[in-house]
């Protein structure tokens, strides 16, 4: 009987995800349908609000030692996000796109645009299922400032040309943007900049502390938390008189999603199955979606089962090990007892990847879009 073909081996997998979780099994018989992995952890920015900003050592890992994992993991991912805190462009994106074809798989896309070239754009747009571009504002200086060393001037026109690019081609295309203290005051024109150029998609980010100097720009503790509602309401405002779907991805009570206009999407597999997985995570509240598919991989070997990849998860390493020792080892299988239970990690509790389904299943609203 000839093997299935990977469309089939996607649903198979989303089946038996759907399973284990229901039965409440530790053991997974599926494998992740999301790899976040890239060959290179290199990034050209020193971003403030990044661990990047402390000059960590980079680390790369050949395509020939890492092809034996690449070929495994893809049985059954689906989406890849080439990335590992790192820019995906600095990766070779001839090999990208490669990988993606031969292992019929999507890009999802995280990038501060730098290198997004319109030649690049066009090379990569047949594979993208998601293009995320991370742009904290509008103004040059800002930018500049907490993005260093971008130059704006360089960047925009990327910026512009991969957004109508994206819309012509239903790729859905998502600002982000990270609230900061440099960053929330100019929100609202941020949205009429956006809009300008067509976008329909901001995410306004945690600030996060994952480096040195993040945490000297936290909005609410440096303007106050009226000043910060005040600022979010204005944004809000503005982005449904522009037509703009704006998510507020930051901890309570500030996290919203407002959706003020329909964002069209090329219809593949990816974005089938990935819907499925949200309307799942909703039904399956308090079981971290991210524990049920994901899988994050860093240049030497060590994988997590987040984007975070927190060091009291690590999974194990796929380089030193077979990917099922890791993907269903026993940090893997105790937190997947732990999400059963209700009494998870300290790093998990709060996180908004875990909470935000709970929420939806809470309010009845429906799985969020792009």
């Amino acid at each position: 009987m000839p093997a299935p073909e990977k469309v089939d081996r996607e649903l198979q997998s989303f089946v038996r995800m759907t399973r284990a979780i229901a039965r409440g099994e530790s053991r997974f018989e599926h494998g992740p349908s999301t790899l976040e992995f890239a060959w290179t952890s290199a990034c050209n920015l020193r971003c403030v609000m990044c661990g990047q900003s402390d000059n960590p050592p980079v680390v790369k890992v050949s395509k020939e030692k890492a092809a034996p994992f690449v070929d495994e993991v893809f049985k059954s991912a689906l989406i890849w996000n080439p990335s590992a805190t790192s820019e995906p462009l600095l990766n070779d994106v001839d090999e990208m796109v490669r990988v993606c074809e031969e292992k019929h798989v999507y890009l999802e896309l995280y990038t501060n645009a730098t290198l997004l070239t319109p030649e690049r754009f066009e090379k990569l747009a047949p594979r993208i299922h998601r293009l995320t571009l991370s742009i904290d504002s509008h103004v040059p200086a800002v930018l500049e400032k907490v993005r260093y060393p971008i130059k704006a001037a360089k960047t925009f026109p990327n910026v512009a040309y991969a957004i109508r690019r994206a819309n012509e081609l239903s790729i859905p295309c998502v600002l982000h943007t990270v609230c900061m203290t440099e960053t929330i005051p100019t929100y609202p024109e941020y949205v009429d900049w956006a809009a300008d150029m067509g976008a329909k998609e901001i995410t306004v980010l945690d600030l996060l502390d994952c480096s040195t100097h993040a945490m000297e720009s936290e909005p609410v503790r440096m303007l106050g938390h009226d000043k910060v509602v005040e600022l979010l309401e204005a944004t809000r405002a503005r982005a449904e008189a522009r037509k703009v779907n704006l998510t507020y991805l930051l901890p309570k009570p500030y996290a919203a999603r407002h959706i003020h206009t329909e964002v069209p999407s090329r219809i593949h597999e990816a974005l089938v199955i990935e819907w499925l997985q949200r309307l799942h995570a909703k039904e399956s509240a308090g079981f971290c979606p991210m524990v049920a598919n994901y899988l994050k991989v860093e240049p030497n070997g060590d994988a997590f089962p987040c984007c975070r990849g927190p060091r009291e998860l690590k999974l194990g390493n796929v380089f030193e090990q077979p990917l099922d020792e890791v993907w269903n080892g026993d940090v893997a299988r105790r937190l997947r007892e732990s999400m059963y239970s209700g009494d998870v990690p300290k790093v998990c509790q709060g996180c908004l990847v875990r909470e935000q389904p709970m929420i939806e299943h809470r309010n009845g609203a429906n799985a969020p879009s792009a």
